[in-house]
């Protein structure tokens, strides 16, 4: 009978730690010297304590980055162009990441703490309408045609679905599951989204 030859443990643990080892040292001296796919080109301090920092989302049209900064209650806005802090927003609690809708001159952020979606508007920087309550929204997508806003109710297990026009929650779509973060795809016009789950058993709703 042919016998197999099992690795040990112990010896594939240090293989793995060798290889990580490695590639981090490589991906160090590419850094330093120039070489690899990302180079430093600012450092910008950010406002507020050193505490944690969340989603993020780039309005490329307005040259604007969105940056939740969840355990300090803010949201920061940042000139791409300028290389800048503009604005460093009050009042949203918990808040876990925003979502730009420049089209419609929207920034929708997940008010975590306060179970609500916060509608921004992008010129004046003011909330101009909430939508809720959702148990825990985390990740958000904006979907431009239908002019809805998916929200990944991580805690409620269902994608929230919010009427951008009258900012009211029109459908809760069950994914079996915590849910995990929502993304606009605008090649099928889906909605992609699903529970923190294996791969095979993601789920995707359509718009």
């Amino acid at each position: 009978m042919k016998s197999t030859y099992q690795i040990p443990t112990w010896i594939a643990t240090y293989m793995a730690l060798f290889f990580l080892a490695g590639s981090a040292l490589s991906y160090a001296q590419d850094a330093q010297s120039g070489t690899g796919p990302l180079k430093k080109v600012a450092d910008i301090p950010m406002p507020g304590p050193a505490v944690r920092f969340d989603y993020q989302s780039l309005d490329p049209s307005g040259s604007r980055l969105y940056i939740a900064h969840m355990n300090a209650d803010q949201l920061v806005v940042f000139d791409t162009s300028k290389r800048q802090v503009v604005a460093n927003l009050d009042g949203f609690k918990r808040v876990h990441g925003g979502f730009a809708a420049p089209e419609i001159h929207r920034l929708y952020a997940s008010v975590t703490g306060s179970h609500q979606v916060a509608a921004v508007d992008t010129q004046t920087l003011k909330i101009v309408a909430t939508a809720g309550p959702i148990i825990y929204p985390d990740g958000l997508a904006y979907a431009p045609k239908q002019k809805k806003v998916f929200v990944s109710d991580e805690h409620g297990g269902v994608d929230t679905v919010i009427d951008a026009t009258s900012h009211t929650l029109t459908a809760k779509i069950p994914l079996g599951g915590g849910a995990g973060n929502t993304v606009y795809d605008s090649g099928s016009g889906h909605i992609l989204g699903g529970p923190r789950c294996e791969p095979a058993r993601c789920h995707r709703s359509g718009v």
